[in-house]
């Protein structure tokens, strides 16, 4: 493959559990990843881990993940603190054990060029408008503090706002609803909706760099260790 040309594969893989434990990381698609960069290692083509995947996710209500198993995980593991340790753990263990295969853990091993840190997954999707429940309930309360760091207190920002409303506005709990991403996109409207859109567009983005930034360390974190 090398000699035509490829030098790159991806390993979309699935380390969700299969059982009822969070920490449970699905070994035999560890041992797929392990098996997959030996063999392309002797080929002279280099991998790229993607470990995650929202809408193939396992997580069950029992294992404590906001409002798992509803079939809708999308957005989750931006905030959801639960998911995110149970990711760090899945993480660790596929590139810290040692690779039978090669002799060396994926941490010291060059063959594995990138890590795709989940995929296919944005709170700027549509997708995001399914979050229900107490991760809605927990996002609620995450956009709060923003607000309130930003503004000093809610008060200040629905001032700001004009008074606009949104769908599970319930300032009395701390919670601000969250508009619908089609909102925006919109021109037009009110000045406080549009600061109100622009305020929860710079929180839900504000949200995935941070985690992508904490990750980011994350996994240098892990490489360092192991060199």
């Amino acid at each position: 493959m090398a000699k035509r040309g490829v030098n790159m594969v991806r390993f979309h893989g699935n380390l969700t559990p299969t059982d009822g434990k969070l920490m449970d990381t699905d070994l035999k698609e560890v041992e797929k990843l392990w098996k997959l960069v030996a063999a392309m290692k002797k080929s002279g083509v280099y991998t790229t881990f993607s470990p995650y995947w929202a809408v193939s996710s396992r997580v069950k209500p029992a294992m404590g993940v906001l409002d798992a198993g509803k079939g809708n995980e999308m957005g989750k593991l931006f905030f959801d603190k639960k998911l995110q340790e149970a990711y760090k753990f899945w993480l660790k263990q596929a590139l810290t054990e040692k690779n039978p295969h090669t002799g060396i853990p994926l941490a010291q091993d060059p063959a594995l060029a990138i890590i795709q840190l989940q995929n296919e997954d944005s709170m700027l999707f549509w997708s995001s408008q399914g979050i229900e429940g107490e991760a809605a309930v927990e996002l609620r309360k995450q956009f709060a503090e923003f607000l309130k760091k930003k503004y000093g207190s809610l008060d200040k920002a629905k001032e700001t706002w004009e008074n606009t409303a949104a769908p599970g506005d319930n300032f009395a709990a701390g919670e601000p609803g969250i508009l619908i991403i089609w909102d925006l996109t919109q021109r037009g409207g009110t000045a406080g909706k549009q600061k109100r859109c622009s305020d929860q567009m710079e929180f839900f983005t504000v949200l995935m760099r941070d985690f992508n930034k904490r990750w980011s360390i994350i996994c240098a974190t892990i490489w360092a260790a192991k060199r």
